[in-house]
């Protein structure tokens, strides 16, 4: 399975668990060209490429929610659902995935919330998506 998620972080401070391993794009790790490269095809050059980041542990956090809500534990209680309630003024692209597929749009935070929830109850548990309020 592949999988990222991009976002932008126009907010002051990181309010995010430090459970949450938060990487700029332009930090100098071994997959950043690869967040560069994708953070070009989908955002416009006006949009200031610093603000764009990652979450490296994102794989983590997508089975600890799965695992969570076969408990019965709702989707906005686990560290998945804190993090996606952090960012939801912000856009996002997400790929939790083994096949290829088209990014669904949503513009909605009720609606993310559902689409996520389901996806990760669903046997696949894969995630697509790219939310932007605007």
């Amino acid at each position: 399975m592949s999988q990222f998620i991009l976002f932008t972080q126009r907010k002051k401070g990181n309010l995010l668990p430090d459970a949450v391993e938060i990487q700029s794009i332009l930090a100098e790790k071994h997959n950043s060209l690869f967040f560069q490269n994708y953070a070009t095809i989908f955002w416009s050059d006006d949009v200031d490429k610093s603000t764009i980041f990652t979450i490296s542990n994102f794989d983590e956090l997508c089975i600890n929610a799965q695992r969570q809500l076969v408990d019965n534990i709702e989707f906005e209680k686990t560290l998945l659902g804190q993090i996606f309630h952090y960012l939801q003024n912000e856009e996002i692209y997400c790929w939790y995935s083994s096949e290829i597929d088209e990014l669904d749009a949503v513009t909605d935070y009720g609606e993310l919330i559902i689409k996520v929830t389901e996806s990760l109850c669903d046997a696949s548990g894969e995630i697509y998506f790219h939310y932007d309020l605007t």
